[in-house]
């Protein structure tokens, strides 16, 4: 009895000390910070070093809580030149005599994925008004061999480490899987053979595998997966075409000599890939993304779809570049969120139990 005793002794010393080594080595590798050092106590807090933005999302108390949240990229993070659409979002409200309270959950380069997992972590938040602008950044995926391609876009180390996260809703009482299939996930990659594509910019001998389109059915599972969140939280979503503009004309040369029909000329077309595939890319995306709102609006789900690739046709009038916005194409923007807005309003107070006077 007390060899048993021991031995389950030494064991349970075992598996505290093997834990504590895996939340040490989450916490290395993150560099020691007040945020990284809270990962010792809640390692489920991981998720919110690589969307830190939600942060402030979740920490407004009940009657400051944002009402409209905005999931996107960069057009929607705005600032150094890639549009404003937030600003004239207020100012257009404003002038409207309407006071809108805006989550904004954009961040440049990111794509579908990260918008599913941040809305998925926004679960205790409620929204009137979800806006899904997505779509753009995933014609980089296409940017490398067929056999490099995953559907999940786990050919980017980002995405890969995401997808282990993913895979371990235990983390809030125990690290060591997660630590474990990390050390596995890596060490298979390595592996492979497999070369980790830089996300914010495709390597330039790839761009002709970019122009054969791959990703059109990922960004419509992962827009069919937002919705279904959507539906189950009972939330109104608009979704948004991506307006893109590439001159006829177009040359890196004379986009680094601001010789093009762009305001301002901040990205080149080659940060997503060729002329030829990022053109591809982006009709393909903006095709699926109308198809996915047209099904779940034939559900009977509230939807409304932004066709904002047609709204917006090209020109400096509109474009800073091949997808950013200038302050006129920021307006167009956001007077067609206060108007998704403005009628998912009419449609709650439509729906709203009307509370009869009582009987004198």
């Amino acid at each position: 009895m007390k060899r048993l005793v021991t031995i389950l002794s030494l064991a349970i010393m075992a598996g505290f000390f093997t834990e504590l080594a895996a939340r040490i080595g989450v916490t290395i590798s993150l560099g020691w910070s007040a945020v990284s050092t809270k990962l010792m106590r809640h390692p489920e807090e991981l998720w919110f070093s690589y969307y830190p933005e939600l942060r402030r999302i979740l920490a407004a108390p009940g009657e400051a809580a944002p009402r409209v949240l905005l999931v996107g990229a960069s057009v929607i993070a705005g600032g150094r030149g890639y549009g404003s659409v937030v600003d004239r979002l207020r100012e257009e409200g404003r002038r409207a005599g309407v006071e809108i309270s805006i989550a904004n959950a954009g961040v440049p380069a990111h794509t579908s994925v990260d918008a599913l997992f941040k809305y998925r972590l926004l679960g205790e938040r409620r929204f009137d008004l979800v806006i899904w602008s997505e779509g753009f950044n995933e014609v980089r995926a296409n940017n490398c061999p067929d056999g490099d391609f995953r559907s999940d876009y786990s050919h980017y180390s980002w995405y890969r480490r995401l997808r282990v996260l993913e895979r371990h809703p235990e983390l809030k009482f125990i690290a060591l899987p997660y630590v474990v299939d990390s050390l596995v996930e890596e060490a298979r990659h390595l592996l492979s053979g497999h070369r980790d594509l830089p996300r914010h910019a495709p390597v330039a001998e790839y761009h002709r595998y970019g122009e054969k389109v791959k990703t059109t059915l990922s960004l419509e599972k992962n827009l069919e997966a937002f919705l279904g969140v959507a539906r189950q939280r009972g939330e109104a979503v608009v979704v948004v075409t991506q307006p893109f503009f590439i001159p006829p004309d177009y040359s890196l040369e004379r986009f680094q000599g601001r010789a093009l029909d762009y305001n301002s000329h901040v990205l080149p077309v080659e940060l997503w890939g060729s002329v030829e595939g990022v053109r591809a890319g982006a009709e393909a995306h903006n095709e699926a993304i109308r198809r996915v709102a047209a099904r779940a609006r034939e559900r009977g789900q509230d939807v409304k779809l932004i066709d904002l690739a047609t709204l917006l046709t090209g020109g400096r009038k509109y474009f800073n570049d091949v997808c950013h916005l200038t302050d006129e194409g920021s307006r167009v923007f956001a007077r067609q969120i206060l108007n998704a807005w403005e009628r998912a309003r009419l449609a709650r107070e439509r729906s709203s139990p009307v509370q009869k006077a009582p009987h004198s």
